[in-house]
């Protein structure tokens, strides 16, 4: 059996279609499992802060740290796997203008984003998210360096 060149780019470029978006998928699942084991990293901190209020004053403060640490660490790998899951849609866009009849779900997902923002208040959510677990974790680490709460 002859297979033409359209029909072999045309596969191809499903296959490749196909690649690129479980690259997606693993990168969104990555971003979604950073969030969850951040916040439970940093749960066990304070977990472990309040249960033994007793700790020595420069440890408590070292302790406080992890959790700003933790919640800046996150923001930064949210904002980079966001760029990387940013190129990867580019990308599938361009093989969809390529191949039209075959592909488009990239193109008509990114139509309906436009049509209700949901591009924008999904991306400001999270924004709001981890800005907020930095700036609520640096509030508690200052707060504990100004009013000592642990006895010493």
């Amino acid at each position: 059996m002859v297979v033409s060149p359209d029909e072999n780019g045309q596969q191809l470029a499903i296959e490749e279609y196909k690649y690129v978006r479980d690259m997606l998928k693993t990168n969104i699942d990555i971003m979604e499992k950073n969030e969850s084991l951040i916040l439970l990293a940093m749960a066990a901190v304070y977990g472990f802060l309040i249960k033994d209020l007793k700790f020595e004053f420069g440890h408590a403060t070292l302790s406080l740290i992890v959790p700003f640490a933790l919640s800046l660490f996150g923001y930064l790998r949210y904002r980079a796997l966001d760029r990387v899951i940013g190129v990867h849609n580019d990308y599938l866009q361009g093989i969809e203008a390529r191949h039209p009849v075959f592909l488009g779900w990239t193109q008509f997902y990114r139509k309906e984003k436009e049509k209700k923002s949901t591009e924008t208040s999904l991306r400001s959510s999270r924004d709001l998210f981890w800005r907020s677990l930095i700036g609520g974790s640096g509030a508690i680490f200052l707060l504990a360096n100004t009013i000592p709460l642990c006895k010493n």
